[in-house]
């Protein structure tokens, strides 16, 4: 056996096709007024939204709605978010959703009770959450994050160009997590791409930067056979498998939010050269 080593996870999880009655065991230690936060309303379209609301109802809950979270949610939502909390007096944020409506919740959280700007304490400062934290809860819908189960709160400033992640304490880690993958089965096939590409990207970044110990690279040297799942499973895993041909990639790339945000800055030339890459890729 080789090394010593420390791990916490305060995330209680509850796994599994019958994982949402973890909700009704969950419920009771927190107060009655629970902000329900989810994103653009593919939940009420799937039954979701409806299986969430009968609990919350059955356990006594008073529900403060809160939708229309977009992917790399932004500081105008996020405030948005903290008023809706403090008016609603609520004692728990229930995130319905994938990695952007749980990195929300968690924003909301800290920020509901800051007496300063938050975008200004917790993403350009980067502070610690010294005021009232709301509990946050999750129940995912789409994998690619770990936001579910993680500290991590990314934040979107079109203003100032810029996206940042705040990776908080244990406190601000989600209390429980409902993973029920038969949820996953209701995204779009576009959104299960975007998902394994996602976690693609994610598992790239720790493999490529720092100076982690060997057993995550191991680890993340099996999830090369990712490739082979989604084939399996007929998600594309390059552009041309979307149907698009080179006549359309300077259209792509016209309207890239990689070259307007400046998050990074990336010239219509890469771009396009990027886009050919893809198209270039093993079919």
């Amino acid at each position: 056996m080789l090394g010593d080593f420390s791990y916490s996870n305060p995330t209680k999880l509850y796994f599994g096709e019958h994982s949402l009655e973890g909700l009704r065991k969950e419920l009771p230690a927190y107060g009655k007024n629970v902000l329900l936060v989810y994103g653009g309303g593919s939940i009420r379209k799937n039954g979701i939204y409806d299986r969430v609301v009968v609990i919350l109802k059955a356990c006594g809950k008073e529900i403060v709605e809160d939708g229309g979270v977009m992917p790399n949610p932004t500081v105008e939502k996020l405030y948005e978010g903290c008023r809706r909390a403090r008016e609603g007096k609520v004692e728990l944020i229930l995130a319905v959703g994938g990695g952007s409506v749980c990195d929300y919740a968690k924003a909301v959280s800290v920020s509901a009770y800051c007496e300063e700007d938050p975008w200004e304490k917790y993403y350009l400062r980067m502070e610690d959450a010294d005021n009232k934290i709301i509990p946050v809860g999750c129940v995912l819908t789409m994998v690619g994050t770990g936001s579910e189960m993680n500290g991590g709160s990314v934040i979107t400033h079109h203003g100032q160009k810029r996206k940042i992640g705040h990776v908080f304490g244990d406190n601000v880690f989600p209390k429980f997590s409902i993973l029920n993958p038969v949820f996953t089965f209701t995204l779009p096939k576009y959104q299960m791409t975007a998902g394994f590409f996602d976690i693609m990207s994610h598992i790239l970044e720790q493999y490529f930067s720092g100076e982690d110990d060997n057993t995550s690279d191991y680890i993340m040297e099996g999830l090369e056979r990712m490739e082979a799942y989604m084939r399996e499973l007929g998600l594309v895993i390059s552009v041309r498998e979307l149907g698009v041909t080179e006549d359309m990639l300077d259209g792509i790339a016209d309207g890239s939010f990689l070259m307007e945000g400046g998050y990074k800055t990336l010239t219509h030339e890469e771009i396009v050269g990027i886009l050919k890459e893809s198209m270039r890729a093993r079919t």
